[in-house]
């Protein structure tokens, strides 16, 4: 069955509580809760509810295989691409993930949470993508970049040595991030062409594609 379905059948196991603060956990289905939440419909502290979260991942990991079967799925599908893989277009390239664009809540946490990998979905730029990146590291990524080339504007560095610069930052196993981080990294930046044709970053900041 699709990852959904399996990971449905697997909270069928669950006594009633479990399986329900689970499912308000990972918001399959309903609107995603929080700790305090979950806690007042059931009169019990947060961190009551933190246990019986924790007890029930712990079950789901070793009673179940489909987490596996998910980073072993979107290993293989990362793995020749050039540019990062949209959570929207998972299920368009393989039916197993059919429902997690609609359910993007609960695919993110059994993600983040259950998996307990590398793997994260990012919002870059208003569209969401899965990766071995968290959102802070991409952050910090678009930081670095900018500020490199903010200070190789003096220096006149042609485009190709900004764009090896640029691609260094990100490592193979993230490489297909690239063109995003390439995109963001010069979005003030201003090359203009040479006599040969190559061209030099001559300025950056606000308002450098207006320059003339």
């Amino acid at each position: 069955g699709a990852l959904l379905s399996q990971i449905k059948k697997s909270l069928e196991g669950l006594d009633e509580r479990d399986r329900d603060v689970l499912v308000r956990r990972m918001g399959l289905g309903c609107e995603k809760q929080t700790l305090q939440q979950i806690g007042k419909a059931y009169d019990i502290t947060r961190e009551r509810v933190r246990q019986i979260e924790l007890a029930v991942i712990k079950r789901l990991r070793t009673g179940a295989f489909w987490h596996e079967l998910l980073v072993a799925n979107l290993e293989r599908l990362v793995a020749e691409r050039e540019f990062p893989m949209p959570v929207q277009g998972l299920e368009a390239v393989d039916p197993w993930f059919e429902g997690v664009g609609r359910d993007k809540a609960t695919f993110e946490y059994v993600l983040t949470t259950i998996c307990s990998d590398q793997w994260s979905v990012l919002d870059i730029d208003g569209a969401e993508y899965v990766g071995k990146l968290t959102q802070d590291e991409w952050r910090s990524l678009v930081v670095k970049a900018q500020g490199m080339l903010a200070g190789g504007a003096e220096q006149r560095w042609t485009e190709e040595h900004c764009r090896t610069l640029v691609d260094t930052l990100l490592k193979e196993p993230v490489r297909e991030f690239r063109p995003l981080l390439w995109k963001l990294a010069t979005k003030h930046c201003h090359f203009v062409a040479g006599r040969d044709g190559t061209r030099a970053l001559t300025s950056y900041g606000r308002g450098a594609e207006k320059i003339v």
